[in-house]
């Protein structure tokens, strides 16, 4: 009888002792084949997202407003950024800054940051802006509000035209007024006398 009710206990800790060796070989199989399992995923932390959310190279750029060009450019490299507000141009060649549909300014520059929101164009690295008159600006920087039509450049800046040339430490140009401000200027007058 003895014996008997051993055999009873065995055969109830079989399906037990079965499971536990299943248990243990399942979770050893599992860290062994875990890189090959397809519901695997890399360690939890924080998301490196990319700082643009579409880049292009040798972008040929146009900006409208109700169907009016306000400028255009090429750019070697154009990034926009995630909240798609700001624009980022990289090596501008060929850039024009249009007023009633007539170019207004030829622009070279490093750089451009275009922001939609404020519809300002904060140009940098360098900046070569001509008119069509032969009126020539050189600075390391301006910001040029498309809607207001007004440039202000930031930091010292050279304006050269016919009739001289000039150097100042900041200039405002206000294309709707046909204004030109210079501040802390030193220039030169081309003067034709006859003696």
């Amino acid at each position: 009888m003895k014996r008997l009710t051993e055999l009873n206990t065995a055969r109830k800790r079989w399906p037990l002792a079965f499971l536990v060796l299943l248990a243990a070989f399942m979770a050893v199989s599992l860290f062994v084949f875990r890189h090959r399992l397809p519901y695997t995923t890399p360690p939890l932390g924080p998301l490196q997202l990319p700082s643009a959310l579409m880049r292009a190279k040798d972008a040929r750029i146009v900006a409208l407003s109700k169907g009016i060009k306000l400028w255009s450019l090429h750019a070697k490299t154009a990034e926009l950024s995630r909240d798609r507000r700001v624009i980022s141009l990289i090596g501008i060649k060929q850039g024009i800054v249009y007023q009633d549909h007539t170019p207004a300014l030829n622009v070279d520059a490093g750089m451009i940051r275009y922001d939609a929101f404020s519809g300002d164009l904060f140009v940098s690295h360098g900046v070569c802006a001509r008119s069509p008159e032969g009126q020539i600006i050189n600075t390391q920087g301006f910001r040029w509000n498309t809607s207001r039509m007004v440039l202000i450049t930031s930091g010292p800046v050279y304006f050269r035209s016919l009739l001289g040339s000039v150097t100042a430490r900041t200039l405002t140009l206000d294309l709707r007024a046909r204004e030109l401000k210079l501040f802390d200027v030193f220039g030169r007058i081309n003067v034709e006398s006859k003696l």
